[in-house]
């Protein structure tokens, strides 16, 4: 009888140290795949990086380099170009280059707001999807009422860059100060040249909303020539493509739409000379934070490529505030 029960108690025995052995094997393979998944996460976990501050000074070792208030990197640094933003790793201590998400870039302004930047492609294809969602009408319109000599005109337009552009319904213009615009530019102008004010900066409006026939007259005075159909022949090409920089034709302005305003700074419509006043310089601060904030945008900015005219500080867009958060 007791070898039996010596022969049960041990079999007992190995039954348990079989299901301890399993138990731990068991519990083993939890703990590594508990590990596997932590440092998976880890490394998948971004690390933390601040955007600087160029209002702060940050002392940096002899291979790294100052911020300047465009967010790029003064020098040359193989790989990199002047528009790159850098950031400040506060892990490694030092410079990394930002690879941002398109299609906008951040960065740091001295309030410590976070806005977009945007590029000068950037304002132009934000006014062409604002201009597109006003469900506002798109119309051919003549220069001369010759077709051979417009159709020859308009393909040096576009070769420009021009486009097509839409035409304001009359009934939402209304009239402000001479000028002739919209309500929602005007309410907008007005808030922004308060702000300037007080800062003792004073702009006016110049030009807002300008029809078709309007269009055409300053074009075709700004050609002067006798006889439409000799531009045919190539011999006023050079004439047409320097009016070209500074004028559109009829049905090619922006100012058509109603959404464009010329601006001048003190007593003075200043055109090119406008870049120099103290009124662009509030304008186009912070890439044209100050602007932005009144929905306002640079209609033709500076290393626009192809986009009609040569950059015209003095004109702007509006387009509210929604597409440029």
């Amino acid at each position: 009888n007791s070898a039996k029960i010596k022969k049960v108690i041990m079999g007992t025995l190995k039954k348990q140290n079989g299901k301890s052995v399993l138990v731990f094997l068991l519990a083993l393979g939890i703990c590594l795949v508990a590990i596997v998944l932590a440092v998976n996460d880890s490394a998948a976990k971004p690390r933390q990086i601040s955007i600087i501050d160029y209002n702060e000074s940050i002392e940096l070792d002899s291979k790294q380099r100052d911020i300047n208030k465009t967010g790029s990197v003064a020098g040359s640094t193989a790989g990199s170009s002047d528009n790159d933003l850098f950031v400040f790793d506060d892990e490694s201590k030092s410079l990394k280059k930002m690879i941002p998400s398109e299609p906008e870039i951040l960065i740091k302004v001295s309030n410590n707001e976070t806005i977009p930047y945007f590029s000068s492609q950037d304002f132009l294809d934000i006014f062409d999807i604002f201009e597109s969602s006003q469900n506002i009408i798109f119309s051919n319109k003549y220069i001369y009422q010759i077709d051979e000599v417009d159709d020859y005109i308009k393909n040096k337009a576009q070769l420009r860059g021009y486009k097509q552009r839409s035409f304001a319904d009359e009934s939402d213009i209304i009239s402000f100060e001479n000028i002739q615009t919209r309500a929602e530019v005007k309410k907008s102008y007005i808030s922004m040249r308060n702000a300037m004010s007080k800062d003792g900066i004073r702009l006016h409006f110049v030009s807002g909303y300008r029809s078709s026939n309007s269009q055409r007259s300053i074009f075709i005075n700004k050609l002067n020539i006798a006889n439409p159909l000799e531009i045919l022949t190539g011999i006023y090409d050079e004439k047409i493509n320097e009016v070209l920089t500074v004028s559109s034709i009829p049905g090619y302005s922006k100012h058509h739409s109603g959404y464009a305003a010329d601006f001048g700074c003190g007593n003075d419509y200043l055109v090119y000379s406008f870049a120099e006043t103290e009124c662009y310089e509030w304008l186009s601060a912070d890439n044209f934070k100050n602007s932005r904030m009144y929905g306002f945008i640079p209609s033709y900015p500076n290393n626009g490529g192809v986009q009609g005219p040569d950059p015209e500080p003095w004109e702007f867009v509006w387009v509210g505030s929604e597409l440029l958060k």
